[in-house]
């Protein structure tokens, strides 16, 4: 039997253990609890996920610490430099291993997580990862492309042949995170160097064509998130700034350009219904637009929150009740309860975590 028969058997016979441990079938959505939130140590001598479960009033308790298998890049300040480096998706989390250039699939159960698959991600230094119904894609940084891979129903990736894309800024690109727009005929992609946001077209086959590149209004595209609308909020480090712009046939299209916040560093960025929460690291601080439904950008609140650390990824748990920011260097979560006004509200958070952990996903 070859090697590569072995390997499949084995990462079989791993999916089929993790689904009977976990008292459910491997494509179960996930049910920790009545809710969790998830993060990644990005550690270098063995990335991990620590999970949490949420109590429905948003507070947290540690649900257990399960290693991805391969290995984080977390040394100095933000080290991944990107958004989305952790994905819940349909009862899979899919989290990268930027130093040793694989993605790990963990099947969420009630109780637990448990490694079913550990796959190259056709590239160096990977950093971000999209999800659309089967499909997946892979931003890697270090060699400036993106990659395809389906998602079978037992929850395992498969590379897809032909999938490799280079950026617009090949090699030299700084790009921060990968994400499809709803209904996934587009696949986006935010690259600080050159400024642009790459645009693919995604085939009915999985395949891309592109990019399209589209300028960015200000410097320092960085996260970005979609509304229903196809309309796309993007902050901008440079700028200390968001701006929106509207997918069409012919592309994106400008709505509102750097709508500023007035604080440093606006890098990470989340919506929920139609208000948009964007972490400015420089300051400490979460600021807070309204999204209209033409995608016009209003800043509500520069001083939304104020957080004990800089603030990088975030994410909405509780279905829009709840907003969870990762806190760098003091290794902690501050939590809020995001109000029917788009006001966040303090909630006990955690702390004790590691200090460049980067990644997050919440449910």
């Amino acid at each position: 039997m070859s090697k590569l028969r072995i390997r499949a058997g084995w990462t079989g016979l791993l999916a089929a253990i993790a689904a009977l441990a976990l008292g459910a079938p491997a494509h179960a959505r996930p049910n920790l609890g009545r809710g969790a939130v998830y993060v990644m140590t990005n550690a270098t001598d063995g990335n991990a996920i620590l999970a949490f479960r949420r109590a429905p009033n948003g507070e947290l308790s540690a649900a257990g610490r399960y290693a991805t298998g391969g290995l984080g890049n977390g040394t100095g300040t933000d080290p991944l430099g990107s958004q989305g480096g952790l994905v819940l998706s349909n009862g899979r989390l899919f989290a990268v291993n930027a130093a040793t250039d694989d993605v790990s699939v963990l099947a969420v159960g009630k109780t637990s997580l448990a490694l079913v698959q550990r796959i190259a991600s056709g590239g160096t230094k990977p950093t971000s990862v999209a999800v659309w119904k089967n499909l997946l894609y892979v931003l890697n940084a270090g060699s400036g492309e993106v990659a395809g891979f389906r998602i079978g129903a037992d929850g395992m990736l498969t590379a897809i042949a032909g999938s490799t894309r280079a950026l617009t800024g090949g090699t030299a690109a700084t790009p921060s995170q990968v994400a499809f727009a709803p209904g996934g005929h587009w696949l986006v992609v935010s690259e600080r160097g050159p400024q642009n946001l790459d645009l693919f077209t995604v085939g009915d086959d999985g395949l891309l064509d592109g990019p399209t590149a589209v300028a960015s209004h200000g410097p320092g595209p960085f996260g970005f998130a979609f509304d229903n609308h196809d309309d796309l909020v993007v902050s901008e480090a440079g700028a200390a700034a968001a701006s929106s712009y509207r997918l069409d046939g012919d592309g994106a299209q400008l709505v509102s350009g750097s709508v500023a916040t007035g604080e440093k560093a606006t890098c990470w960025l989340t919506l929920t219904g139609h208000h948009v929460y964007v972490a400015n690291a420089g300051t400490s601080t979460i600021s807070r637009f309204a999204i209209a439904g033409d995608g016009t950008l209003t800043l509500e609140d520069a001083h939304a929150a104020t957080v004990d650390g800089a603030p990088l990824d975030m994410a909405i748990g509780g279905d829009g009740q709840f907003l969870y920011v990762s806190l760098e260097k003091t290794g902690g979560l501050a939590a809020f309860r995001v109000e029917s006004n788009g006001a966040l509200t303090p909630i006990a958070g955690v702390s004790g975590l590691p200090a460049y952990f980067q990644g997050i996903a919440a449910q």
